[in-house]
């Protein structure tokens, strides 16, 4: 009777520590959320991580371009940033190639103002400047997320908790940029980057996170490593691609080329052939040619695109229509209007067709 009345007391007791526990778990989630946004300057020594203060991705012959940008940021003023952004779609060769040089400024961005200011989603008039989150395909934003695991390493056990506050037009490319934030937490290890990315809940949401770890691994700032530590072959850089998962090839393949044209400079011809004649399945084939029409963007700016032509000569309609959605898709998210590239594919002389296809597709 004794050990029955106690565990009827011990009962209320239980209940009660469940309830406070339960209490306590919230209380630290909020917190937990309410600061992930205020940046502490506290980088965790034991991360491996490069120094915060020295990330340059940019390549070194456009480092006095991307200073006298980051010179225009002024620490007392967050408006500043749409300054640069004024200057940089006003050089209409910088605009599509600025991709590295916007990750450089968003590091610094985010070092000046925080998370939220540095993003201006809140700031009146960014309504005036759209372009801030899109500026350079993206890599302003992803810049920020690379600055802010110096401060908060653990929102990459949950990178929703940071891109499920941005417009949902932006969230493709947040996740895009927690790829790269992966590659630079794991020191361009891209199985272990992949991994992280599988934390993610939605598949679409990893599929970016794929996307930003494999233009690391293919185009990143390889730090020093060789091409077999990232993960692929000089001589042969599909390998790792036809090894891959199933649903890690679309964006292995996508950015396999970025690889193959960074040491093997313009050979656009020997490129177009690697995608075209690796014995490759049709989807593969399509993804690894989108690939190269989106390196090959910066060469064509949005203009004189009837050059590309050449490149594609030859190649089924299905074939064709990806490279140009390559050309025409990564065109649009460095700021070329649709009005620019449907006049470029009308100057076409034989794909007019399959280009305008490509470019109506653009979501």
């Amino acid at each position: 009777m004794a050990s029955r009345k106690k565990n009827r007391v011990a009962s209320p007791i239980k209940k009660f520590s469940y309830i406070l526990i339960l209490a306590i778990i919230l209380i630290g989630g909020l917190f937990y959320a309410d600061n992930i946004f205020t940046p502490s300057h506290t980088a965790d020594e034991h991360l491996g991580l490069h120094d915060a203060h020295n990330i340059d991705k940019t390549p070194v012959g456009l480092r006095p371009i991307r200073d006298k940008l980051i010179a225009m940021l002024d620490a007392k003023d967050p408006n500043t940033i749409f300054n640069v952004v004024d200057a940089i779609q006003a050089d209409s060769a910088l605009s599509v190639n600025c991709h590295d040089i916007a990750h450089d400024i968003g590091h610094k961005a985010y070092e000046l103002y925080g998370f939220s200011e540095a993003m201006t989603f809140d700031n009146p008039n960014h309504v005036k400047h759209a372009l801030v989150q899109y500026i350079c395909a993206g890599g302003y934003m992803h810049g920020i997320l690379e600055q802010l695991v110096f401060d908060k390493p653990e929102f990459l056990e949950r990178p929703e908790i940071i891109c499920d506050q941005v417009p949902e037009s932006d969230r493709a490319s947040c996740f895009h940029g927690v790829g790269h934030v992966f590659m630079m937490y794991y020191k361009r290890n891209v199985p272990a980057s992949i991994l992280g990315c599988r934390v993610i809940k939605e598949a679409s949401d990893t599929y970016r996170c794929f996307e930003g770890v494999r233009m690391e691994q293919f185009w990143g700032n390889s730090d020093g490593m060789t091409t077999t530590e990232l993960g692929w072959d000089l001589k042969r850089p599909l390998d790792s691609c036809v090894a891959a998962k199933e649903d890690e090839k679309p964006t292995c393949f996508l950015y396999a080329t970025f690889g193959y044209l960074r040491t093997h400079v313009k050979d656009y011809f020997g490129a177009a052939h690697l995608c075209t004649n690796s014995e490759l399945p049709p989807s593969d084939t399509q993804f690894c040619l989108k690939g190269l029409g989106m390196t090959m963007m910066s060469k064509f700016k949005g203009q004189n695109m009837e050059g590309s032509e050449i490149y594609v000569d030859g190649m089924s309609i299905d074939e064709k229509r990806a490279f140009y959605q390559g050309v025409t898709g990564y065109a649009r998210l460095s700021g070329v209007s649709a009005e620019q590239l449907r006049n470029a594919c009308l100057m076409l002389k034989s794909d007019v067709e399959v280009c305008l296809d490509a470019l109506s597709g653009y979501k």
